[in-house]
């Protein structure tokens, strides 16, 4: 869904893994250099995740930039720093450019722990907030359309309501 939100759109979009931190700073940096560069152009790798943000900030100045972070509480995992310097580089630059910064992930605890929670750095900074629950069974038919009716309930019955 994310993806076809950006489609057509100015953007990055990365998906983490669950690697080190240097190794996610080097695929987001390819994947930054993308965009700033074009392909093939650039391999360099921000130094720090300042660096990083800084660049995705430089180049959201005057151009709506959307960056999708995918998987958000794997980059934590990896770098629990991740957050608070996130929440200064957000307060002292982000936010006065044309960034949407979009963090996704699967495991809603860690997300509530990380950006959502009280206690999370970034506790207050966002501007939406969205909860996908599965398709209930009439909706997730829609994908099952080319099949009879048993097999969209056989097939509903073992993927469920979230479509891949």
């Amino acid at each position: 869904m994310l993806a076809h939100f950006c489609r057509g759109k100015r953007h990055v979009f990365f998906v983490a893994d669950q690697v080190s931190e240097q190794i996610l700073r080097a695929n987001l940096s390819a994947a930054i250099n993308v965009v700033i560069f074009g392909v093939g152009q650039v391999s360099a790798v921000y130094n720090t995740w300042d660096d990083l943000f800084g660049a995705l900030a430089g180049q959201a100045q005057s151009e709506r930039l959307i960056v999708v972070l995918d998987e958000f509480p794997y980059l934590v995992a990896a770098y629990p720093p991740l957050g608070s310097i996130l929440q200064r580089i957000w307060d002292h630059s982000l936010k006065n450019s044309q960034l949407m910064l979009i963090l996704n992930g699967s495991y809603i605890g860690m997300m509530e722990e990380t950006i959502l929670g009280y206690q999370a750095p970034l506790y207050g900074r966002r501007t939406a907030q969205y909860l996908l629950e599965p398709l209930d069974f009439l909706d997730a038919r829609q994908f099952f359309l080319p099949y009879d009716p048993d097999e969209s309930l056989r097939t509903y019955a073992v993927y469920g309501g979230t479509p891949a």
